[in-house]
């Protein structure tokens, strides 16, 4: 019932109800609203009307009746929670929201919710979690939001979720996967091997960990650099290839002879770069002078 408040705001209000039923339960809560919307509600009043005489019939003679009121015992939920939905909002988290089960299923006072989750192709996560019930009203009927957290990155999740009350748990809903985003990489290529035959520089090396690549490797980075001679920075962009498993070759030509350099090899992902493996320095070999003496006097 919908009540005009008054313009003396430190006045009480009154109002009256008419043809309410005798020998009832009711339940009274009150909230004040203002121009933005709506507020707390007051604490739930319950009152019981009195007893009356029985109605009469059309002969005029009471109409007289037993009633016995009972609540027949709880048991397990019958049925799933409804409206499951499952997004990626980081590399690392998943956000899940879902209705409780039709107040006809829920057999009880829903106290909690088991979400199963299951990763792959990395585990990290797979158990079962409990999430709180926020309400103790029956029938629940309030959506329920929860994050799963430190969760893999670019990893598929299947996840279920089912209520519980104090009689047990109820059926699971159907599974939903979801995948988490990508993440730059945080490892490095691994199994790196160099070797120099002349002037030609020959490296083969493997993608970082599977549990590290945080998405698809699409490119790496090779950077060396020499000593003493030929002291810049060369970054040769290598792309990958569609087996994320396999190995990488690569040659570099007219190197110096007799000169230290100084390799590290990097992946990158649709993200961006990832972590620059260790420095492996190799010293090239020497050869037979190619030049003249200078400034013969």
């Amino acid at each position: 019932i919908s009540v005009s408040a008054i313009s003396d705001q430190e006045a009480n209000i009154v109002l009256s109800v008419n043809d309410i039923e005798e020998f009832n339960s009711y339940t009274i809560r009150i909230i004040a609203v203002n121009s933005v919307g709506m507020g707390t509600q007051s604490d739930a009043i319950v009152i019981q009307t009195p007893s009356d005489v029985p109605n009469v019939n059309a002969g005029g003679v009471g109409v007289v009746a037993l009633v016995a009121t009972q609540t027949t015992l709880s048991d397990v939920p019958s049925g799933a929670p409804q409206d499951l939905t499952v997004t990626a909002f980081t590399s690392t988290n998943i956000s899940i929201s879902w209705s409780p089960p039709v107040p006809t299923e829920q057999n009880g006072l829903i106290t909690s919710y088991s979400i199963q989750v299951y990763g792959y192709p990395f585990p990290a996560v797979n158990s079962s979690i409990n999430a709180p019930c926020i309400t103790m009203d029956y029938p629940v009927t309030q959506l329920v939001t929860f994050t799963l957290t430190e969760l893999e990155e670019f990893n598929n999740y299947t996840i279920s979720v089912a209520a519980v009350n104090s009689n047990g748990t109820g059926p699971y809903t159907a599974n939903i996967t979801q995948q988490t985003l990508p993440d730059a990489p945080s490892g490095a290529p691994t199994n790196i091997s160099i070797s120099v035959s002349g002037r030609t520089l020959y490296a083969v090396w493997y993608p970082p960990v599977a549990t590290e690549r945080n998405g698809i490797i699409t490119s790496y980075d090779f950077t060396y650099i020499g000593s003493p001679i030929d002291t810049n920075t060369t970054v040769i962009s290598v792309s990958a290839i569609s087996d994320q498993e396999a190995n990488i070759v690569l040659s570099v030509n007219d190197i110096e002879e007799f000169n230290s350099y100084t390799i590290r090899i990097i992946a990158v992902n649709s993200v961006g770069m990832g972590t620059q493996s260790d420095a492996i320095v190799i010293q090239t070999p020497s050869d037979v002078p190619n030049g003249a003496p200078q400034d013969l006097t």
